[in-house]
């Protein structure tokens, strides 16, 4: 676990790899070694090895809100934006106060095309982050994909009231 340690934090993830396989075989009930190897794995971009073993990390502490919200990452990083909600969702009903994950689930609905569920994720987020000109942004980029234009230049005005550099609300704008 040391070496696969020292190797990861050098940034040589690959070789962590094979310390932390090599680890976990000695010691399969050391949950550790799962996690460094979901981390591992995702960094070294094999999406499914990464997912399996955060899994195996989660059949050792099932309520561990951060690995579920690992979890949601590498899904929606393999577009499987279903199964990324609902680790996202994991991850909220064992922390409400997991912000990122919030956020994140709301990104994850809008790329199922899932707006009106997206738009209410981030107004939520925003209930906790009422500055967040980016989740505002977001819930603008919704509405156009629902042809609510109106509603989409509401939004873009009001963060241009609150931020007139903000160019994201004016590319907004320039769509509707």
């Amino acid at each position: 676990y040391n070496i696969g340690d020292a190797l990861e934090n050098s940034g040589n993830h690959s070789l962590a790899i094979d310390y932390y396989i090599l680890g976990s075989n000695i010691n399969p009930e050391n949950e550790e070694f799962y996690f460094r190897l979901g981390f591992c794995f995702d960094r070294v971009g094999i999406y499914e090895k990464s997912i399996y073993n955060y899994q195996k990390y989660l059949d050792f502490n099932p309520f561990s809100e951060n690995v579920w919200y690992n979890v949601g990452i590498i899904y929606n990083k393999i577009e499987d934006y279903q199964h990324s909600i609902e680790a996202y969702d994991y991850a909220i009903a064992l922390d409400s106060s997991h912000y990122d994950a919030l956020f994140n689930k709301a990104n994850a609905l809008a790329n199922f095309e899932k707006h009106n569920e997206s738009i209410k994720a981030y107004e939520e987020y925003l209930k906790i982050h009422p500055d967040s000109l980016t989740a505002k942004y977001y819930i603008g980029e919704c509405f156009i994909q629902q042809k609510e234009f109106g509603k989409a230049l509401e939004f873009f005005d009001l963060i241009l009231s609150e931020s007139p550099d903000f160019a994201e609300a004016f590319y907004g704008k320039a769509m509707v």
